[in-house]
């Protein structure tokens, strides 16, 4: 893959470079390792809180004393920035923050002290208008209030440690405590489950009169400071609201990590970029840089099935420490994943670390050594790459913890304090499978979780993946509660930072659950798709009838479990394989140029029984491009079995189909129109399903997409495209964001004339396979998809792009709208009607 530049990394630091780099004419890739430092920080921007690690009182004016610090440290990361680009930087910021929809204030004259989840009071720069009314510098009481069941904030002792420090008369800090409702008593929750909660409006109310009722002897001029629970996404409104409500002046405070603050931060941002045409790989941890003559050509990142190479102009490596990927941590070692050059040794690992949580702590200030240009350097400061540049806490000295620049150790790189070779948590293998005692409980997985997000009955991936796992027995019965409930998108390992296999716990205690308990009928029919969609092909006029009439589906739910209101797909007599076969008989009687590429096509069930027409389309590009293509005999690709519990049955289809495609000749490669179906093959089968043989066929696969892609690069794919006048929304499905592969289809639209391209990433669709068609799951998909339907009504497209089937069926569902794979817009261009 070729970009302008690529910028690596997936914290504040890497979202800003980005920014900066698009606002400066450049279009930058911004890769995506998976965890978000933003989740463990505290969600606002702070420029210098304290002139050095002893101060006790905060700097008032960042302008004037980074002025003072650039003079007393010329090495400091912010004298080789200079004054100027930190005053652009924060001007960038605050532009942008509005832009993508925030409401924040601030500035480098002044900086603002607000009370910590502790009660401590901490001085930032810039600030969400939601925590403004926490503001020290005025001297209204402060009342914080907390929930029962809620452990993350403790009021009573914000209150206690804010009234020593800031207190200006008895009773001027307060804790209270408040019972949220629809909450039975001794029921413990998360940030994100009184996240979700505010934004219901009954809710909301009944928690305003609680707290107005137990506040109203305190006077008019108390200000309230509560959680920053205040919604997942329209938070100036709840916020608004809600302080109506209440009728005092209400400020949120981050609690513990995951912060629901930074959350909404990240995940606001990151689509702002996408809306304006920044392009995300997803899932795919840069791990070798490739360098020559000084220069680096190209990055290695880890990705389902192979490595993918990213080559560029230059790039920017925005790392946040560890919490991204930024240091692979041995015994005594601790080296850079690109370069793999030891940045720090300890003779024992109590040497990285103080006593003391408060303290700067030495393994967070390990980082690159960089030059005057932030380039990162060697032990003699000579770049190590032109074309290579730092930002944020992969330099060394920088605490993110500390959330400013101030508290360095050793100026120009650190004094080679950090931890490769005696215990590597991170290889240099394509892909590693983690262990369970990798999982660090960051919880992480639970935030993006769409389940998580929708209902609070479900306990999240990290509980029952990796955690519960820890206690499992295979001797013992799986009675782990809530299994049926994970809908399989694999976000949850898309976002992991410690790469743990977090579904494969999850499917293989699904598995093992359902062996003990039995399968019902549902769910083995469902399971055995390629089954019955044979048969509903054979009978098609009889089975499109049935269901789509309201007897029959009604019928259908009390009898199976189907819900009656999800539509079914459309089953067709003539297959595609039958199709194929004809096809190829008529081809035989004519004499055709010969084809250099030769291509093996997994067309699935899909494609074979519901949409015929999408793998005609995919035929006529791949020969349009001069491409022959094969279709091999194949089995279901598994994955309807994964997802019903029945990881048996879907190894019995996976061995065959490994069997078969593993006899294709050398060079011949193999391509998948679904998302899914490629993802199975691509890694699903040697890791989940352990089919020995699967990783040949894995490291020879490709998405469509991403075929077609990889001959543009190699200027092979024919360009001459007719102009489109169409206007169509993209919307990328979960397990493409797991191939780590980026978005291909985004690329080959926009080089079609007259295609104009949105991105709406508003998380899953909710149906998830066969998740959303089950009754009791029914409700709950839509819920899941309700973000999504409500951007694609406003958007007001002509269509609905998804690379996933099920994906489609859910749009045109929810959203009303007209859904289509990418490549039936590039069939189009090729004049194929």
């Amino acid at each position: 893959m070729r970009f302008d530049i690529a910028v690596v990394g997936s914290g504040l630091a890497a979202l800003v470079a980005t920014r900066s780099l698009q606002k400066a004419g450049r279009q930058p890739v911004l890769i995506w390792p998976g965890l978000s430092s933003l989740y463990f920080v505290y969600a606002t921007i702070d420029v210098l809180g304290y002139r050095d690690a002893t101060a006790t009182e905060p700097v008032d004016n960042p302008r004037a004393a980074i002025g003072e610090l650039i003079a007393a440290h010329p090495d400091h990361v912010y004298a080789r920035a200079g004054l100027e680009a930190l005053t652009a930087g924060t001007a960038l910021a605050l532009d942008w923050l509005r832009e993508a929809g925030f409401s924040w204030r601030g500035g480098l004259d002044r900086n603002v002290v607000l009370p910590t989840a502790t009660g401590t009071p901490k001085p930032s720069c810039l600030i969400p208008d939601s925590m403004a009314g926490g503001d020290l510098g005025r001297d209204d009481p402060v009342i914080f209030c907390g929930f029962e069941g809620y452990e993350d904030f403790v009021p009573e002792l914000a209150a206690s440690n804010l009234s020593r420090t800031w207190g200006h008369a008895p009773g001027s800090v307060r804790g209270l405590r408040i019972r949220p409702p629809r909450f039975a008593p001794g029921r413990l929750f998360t940030s994100i489950d009184l996240a979700r909660s505010f934004e219901d409006v009954a809710f909301r109310r009944e928690v305003a009169d609680r707290v107005r009722t137990s506040i109203a002897t305190n006077g008019d001029r108390v200000r309230i400071g509560v959680p920053a629970v205040l919604g997942l996404t329209h938070v100036a409104d709840t916020h608004a609201r809600f302080e109506e409500e209440v009728g005092h002046p209400v400020f949120e405070i981050p609690t513990l990590p995951p912060s629901v603050l930074a959350l909404r931060l990240f995940d606001r941002l990151r689509k702002h970029l996408q809306e304006t045409g920044i392009e995300l790989i997803w899932a795919a941890p840069a791990h070798a840089a490739e360098v020559s003559d000084g220069r680096c050509h190209r990055i290695q990142l880890k990705s389902p099935g192979r490595e993918q190479a990213v080559e560029a102009r230059a790039y920017v490596l925005a790392l946040e420490d560890t919490a991204d990927g930024a240091m692979r941590a041995g015994v005594h070692t601790i080296q850079d994943p690109f370069f793999h050059r030891v940045l720090a040794r300890s003779d024992v690992p109590t040497e990285r670390t103080l006593e003391s949580l408060f303290k700067p702590q030495p393994f967070a200030q390990v980082g690159y050594r960089i030059t005057d240009r932030l380039q990162p350097a060697d032990d003699d400061g000579r770049p190590l790459a032109d074309n290579v540049f730092v930002a944020g806490g992969a330099i060394a000295g920088y605490d993110p913890r500390h959330g400013d620049c101030n508290r360095l150790s050793g100026g120009a790189g650190g004094d080679g304090r950090m931890i490769s070779d005696d215990l590597d948590l991170i290889t240099d293998t394509v892909e590693e499978q983690a262990p369970v005692e990798a999982c660090t409980k960051c919880t992480a997985c639970n935030t993006v979780c769409p389940v998580a997000r929708s209902t609070e009955i479900f306990r999240g991936p990290k509980y029952l993946g990796p955690e519960s796992e820890r206690y499992r027995d295979q001797h013992e019965a799986t009675v782990t509660a809530g299994l049926d409930l994970c809908s399989g998108c694999k976000l949850c390992e898309v976002t992991c930072p410690s790469q743990v296999s977090i579904q494969e716990y999850i499917r293989r205690a699904q598995n093992k659950g359902a062996r003990e308990k039995g399968r019902t009928l549902r769910d083995w029919m469902l399971g055995h798709t390629r089954l019955l969609s044979a048969f509903g092909s054979m009978t098609a006029p009889l089975a499109n009838f049935g269901n789509r009439n309201p007897v029959v589906r009604l019928a259908m739910e009390k009898l199976v479990g189907i819900h009656r209101k999800r539509p079914l797909p459309r089953y067709q007599w003539l297959t595609f394989e039958r199709w194929f076969k004809r096809r190829r008989q008529q081809a035989a009687t004519l004499t055709l140029p010969r084809k250099e590429r030769t291509v093996a096509y997994f067309y699935g069930c899909w494609v074979n029984y519901n949409e015929r027409r999408l793998g005609e389309m995919v035929v006529h590009i791949l020969e349009r491009n001069g491409v022959n293509v094969i279709v091999p005999k194949q089995q279901c690709c598994g994955i309807p079995a994964v997802v019903n519990s029945n990881i048996d049955l879907a190894r019995t289809y996976g061995v065959e189909n490994v069997r078969r495609l593993s006899t294709l000749p050398a060079g011949v490669d193999i391509i998948a129109s679904s998302t899914s179906c490629g993802l199975m093959l691509k890694h699903d089968y040697s890791h989940l399903l352990d089919i020995p043989g699967a990783e040949p066929v894995g490291s020879r696969t490709y998405d469509i997409c991403e075929y077609l892609w990889m001959l543009h690069e190699a200027g092979d794919l024919d360009l001459t495209f007719e102009p489109l006048d169409t206007r169509v929304l993209y919307h990328a499905p979960c397990h493409l964001k797991s191939h780590g592969m980026g978005y291909p289809a985004t690329r080959l639209l926009r080089l079609i004339p007259g295609v104009h391209l949105e991105e709406v990433d508003e998380g899953c669709c909710g149906i998830s396979g066969t998740f959303g068609v089950k009754v009791e799951k029914y409700d709950l998909s839509m819920k899941i998809g309700s973000r999504l339907f409500e951007a694609v009504k406003a958007a007001g497209s002509d269509s609905v792009l998804a690379d996933c089937e099920t994906c489609r069926m859910q749009v045109e569902h929810g959203a009303g709208a007209r859904s289509s794979h990418p490549v039936e817009i590039l069939a189009r261009a090729y004049g194929y009607r």
